[in-house]
């Protein structure tokens, strides 16, 4: 049969990706990897990934034979590793062999606790004290089974309970299958100017055969609003700047529809506007979606649009595909930022399986000149984009000191259904110094609602 060792290779990848709790390491294409395997062909993504995997080898002699047929005792050492990462969880090691009967013996699974572990999503939560209440999110991985509970203790630390906030205690229980809770805090607004405070969050004593994850601990901000910059108010009275919420955007072909994100910032006065556009890549209007022009309206106050575009689903293995959005002609006295421009990523529903993704950092290096102000870090959603899901970043200290060379950041980046690349802005200090080469560190952590991290979570700025 023509082309089944392809076949195979796609076959499995969707079965891989689309299996929760499993995702790719890294994002080779075949074509880097393999002379045979042509560049931008429906299968170099699922050969890449394979390899990666330690599912596929290739030959000795470095080929990989995507013409090629297969035997019966190649397909059964293709699946005898398919299984194997299966039970294991991780990703397998790729050994320098060709695709040969010839494997070592499978090391045993780590026993998992089917009943889950409990935790928060990351370690720090923030609300303004105008707020009223905050939301605090616990997830339970691992595992779904059975019912299970955890306590809940809210405690003071420089905020007071019954004046800031009220204390309190609990049990959250989650019910089988269940995920993903959350609880409420109240917050008391005051008009003391008092700075922010914090109080700590604690989870302890499952039930259910659950376990506590980390952080089990976490702190809430509360941000004092006397104590806010009045800027923030100048900056309400400016009509703002126009941008698109992610810098590229993807979605299955089978989803029928993507929605664009366009955002405007630093300021919501008065009533503007922006043209849009789409444009052909090697994605084709006629055929894998529908051409959409026009203009966003923005009220007074409204910071945020959404541009729907129609994807086409069709029958054809094209592999992956693209087009691109473009802002233009702001009104209103509004400007445009950054991105004004973004590609629209299209996934084939025939080759690859789509779902919530996997975050990386997009390289393991950056770099940046001590003049420039700024590290621009790009944070990647791969293997599907659907759902919203977030992650948290911090930057800590190599070479180069926090408040010297850089300004400490850390936040959490969501991604909207579709969004699939943000960036985060690092400031850079420039002084008298004469202390080229100097480097801080970017860490990602805690992704949240199913997606999971993949290599690189951890990179290096260099600041010439």
């Amino acid at each position: 049969m023509k082309n089944i060792r392809t076949a195979i290779t796609t076959f499995l990848i969707g079965l891989f990706l689309g299996t929760a709790g499993f995702a790719i390491a890294t994002g080779s294409l075949g074509s880097s990897l393999f002379p045979d395997v042509p560049a931008g062909s429906y299968y170099d993504e699922a050969v890449g990934e394979m390899y990666d995997a330690g599912i596929i080898r290739g030959y000795s002699d470095g080929k990989y034979g995507p013409n090629d047929n297969v035997t019966r005792g190649q397909v059964a050492v293709m699946l005898k590793r398919f299984r194997d990462e299966l039970l294991h969880g991780g990703i397998a090691t790729v050994q320098p062999q060709d695709d040969d009967p010839q494997d070592p013996p499978a090391t045993p699974a780590p026993e998992r606790n089917s009943a889950g572990s409990i935790r928060f999503t990351i370690g720090s939560f923030d609300v303004m004290e105008t707020n009223g209440t905050a939301q605090i999110t616990i997830i339970r991985t691992g595992g779904a089974e059975g019912v299970v509970s955890v306590d809940i203790k809210v405690e003071d630390k420089t905020a007071s309970g019954g004046s800031d906030y009220e204390r309190t205690t609990g049990v959250l229980t989650f019910a089988e299958g269940e995920t993903n809770r959350t609880f409420t805090v109240r917050i008391f607004d005051d008009v003391l100017e008092e700075g922010d405070e914090t109080i700590s969050i604690t989870l302890s004593n499952p039930t259910g055969g659950a376990e506590i994850g980390t952080p089990s601990t976490a702190i809430l901000i509360i941000e004092d609003d006397e104590s806010a910059d009045d800027s923030s108010n100048a900056n309400s009275n400016s009509p703002g700047e126009l941008v698109f919420n992610a810098t590229q955007f993807s979605m299955s072909e089978e989803v029928g529809e993507i929605d664009i994100t366009v955002v405007r910032k630093s300021g919501s006065g008065g009533i503007v506007s922006v043209d849009y556009q789409t444009r052909n890549g090697s994605a084709n209007s006629i055929s894998d979606y529908d051409e959409v022009s026009g203009t966003l309206s923005f009220a007074d106050g409204e910071t945020e649009k959404a541009i729907t575009v129609p994807i086409t689903d069709d029958a054809n293995t094209e592999g992956l595909e693209a087009f691109s959005i473009v802002l233009s002609n702001p009104g209103g006295g509004a400007s445009l930022g950054a991105p004004t421009s973004v590609d629209v990523k299209i996934i084939d529903d025939e080759v690859l399986s789509f779902g919530t993704g996997s975050l990386r950092l997009s390289e393991e290096s950056y770099s940046t000149l001590e003049s420039s102000g700024e590290a621009l870090v790009t944070v990647e959603r791969i293997g599907g984009a659907s759902g919203i899901v977030s992650v948290h970043y911090s930057t800590s200290n190599g070479s180069a000191k926090k408040e010297f060379d850089y300004t400490e950041t850390e936040g959490d980046l969501i991604f909207l259904a579709g969004e699939s690349e943000k960036t985060i802005v690092i400031p850079i200090l420039d002084d008298d110094l004469s202390d080229p080469g100097e480097t801080l560190n970017i860490n990602l952590s805690t992704p949240t609602n199913g997606a999971i991290l993949v290599a690189p979570e951890n990179a290096t700025v260099n600041i010439q």
